[in-house]
């Protein structure tokens, strides 16, 4: 009997607990500072955590820097046995740039030189094939620049810029016609205000009786012959 109702009394218990566990208000009675504890705990896991991945970071910063330092050192002693290589080179060309400025001094020095060159043979020829039937020429001189020392110019107001003069004397039969000879020296390029200042009757042994011409050509700019002006790579 009491066996029975000891176990009605146990089930009734186990039916009912768990609506009574329920309803119960809990309470924690755990101290405040066992909540810290453990906070602080997982704090310094974090913390831990945290300062791993910051090394590992530093690590790999170091190890890429590293890399990059060995690889600069490599570039730099590359550079430097270019360089070394250069300044060999280089060595052996070391004349070059003396005969370089030689040559161009000699250039410089030929074209002021040769500034004011004339073809004095040419304009001679043309003279000779300018002259009127008869007529020979006796004496000439020529007066031309140089680069230090230009030509006077002429008080005269009737002539232009003269760079020059050629004057000779002429020797003919018969008189000749002074203007068209002046006119065919003035058409020669070069030439410019051509004058017959004197026309006399002479005589000699050689050609006897005749007539004396006193002839004067100015020599403009046309008559420099530029031939040395060109650099070499245009000659």
């Amino acid at each position: 009997m009491s066996a029975l109702l000891d176990g009605t009394r146990l089930k009734g218990r186990t039916k009912e607990a768990p609506a009574l566990a329920v309803g119960l208000p809990q309470v924690n009675l755990l101290p405040a500072e066992v909540y810290a504890a453990r906070g602080l705990r997982r704090t310094k896991r974090l913390l831990l955590v945290a300062v791993g991945a910051t090394v590992l970071a530093c690590m790999g910063g170091y190890v890429l820097a590293v890399q990059d330092a060995g690889r600069a050192d490599d570039q730099y002693a590359t550079a430097q046995l270019r360089t070394q290589d250069l300044m060999a080179k280089q060595a052996s060309y070391r004349e070059v740039p003396l005969v370089l400025g030689q040559l161009a001094s000699a250039e410089a020095a030929e074209k002021l030189g040769m500034s004011t060159d004339i073809e004095w043979a040419k304009y001679l020829d043309a003279i000779t094939v300018s002259l009127p039937k008869n007529v020979s020429i006796d004496t000439m001189t020529v007066t031309g620049p140089t680069p230090m020392a230009p030509v006077q110019q002429s008080t005269d107001p009737l002539l232009g810029q003269t760079y020059g003069s050629i004057q000779f004397t002429a020797k003919a039969d018969t008189l000749p016609d002074a203007a068209d000879w002046m006119d065919a020296l003035d058409k020669i390029p070069g030439f410019s205000d051509a004058t017959v200042s004197t026309a006399q009757i002479g005589e000699d042994d050689d050609s006897g009786v005749h007539y004396a011409s006193a002839v004067t050509v100015q020599l403009d700019a046309e008559a420099f012959s530029h031939r040395f002006d060109q650099s070499e790579g245009t000659k």
